[in-house]
């Protein structure tokens, strides 16, 4: 069975309301965009303007969540390669953008009829 896009959208918008409820990552080293294939879904002028509408956008479009550890890491990029993306203010952030993400997918994507 095939979903129309809608569908899908729909489909990663409550993927993404559960994540920030408390629902489990699939692959903790790796970043909300490829854990909920991100890039599958939201065109790169999506996905840029969403984050950019994003209130704690970091200013980098391809790590938009900010850094949170100044004294362990130089930036964003570098604290998500080797930092907890899972764990204390990060794993707060992410949950912030995915809701974010959640209701641009809402108001900006879905038709309502």
């Amino acid at each position: 069975m095939e979903f129309t896009h809608e569908e899908e959208l729909i489909c990663l918008r409550e993927d993404l309301l559960h994540f920030t409820r408390g629902g489990k990552i699939r692959e903790s080293r790796k970043g909300l965009c490829a854990n909920f294939k991100l890039f599958d879904l939201l065109s790169r002028e999506q996905k840029l303007d969403c984050f950019e509408s994003w209130p704690l956008f970091s200013g980098d479009n391809e790590f938009p969540v900010p850094l949170t550890e100044i004294d362990r890491f130089d930036t964003a990029y570098h604290q998500y390669l080797h930092g907890d993306k899972y764990q204390g203010r990060q794993l707060e952030l992410r949950k912030d953008l995915a809701k974010h993400i959640a209701d641009y997918i809402d108001k900006e994507l879905l038709q309502h009829g």
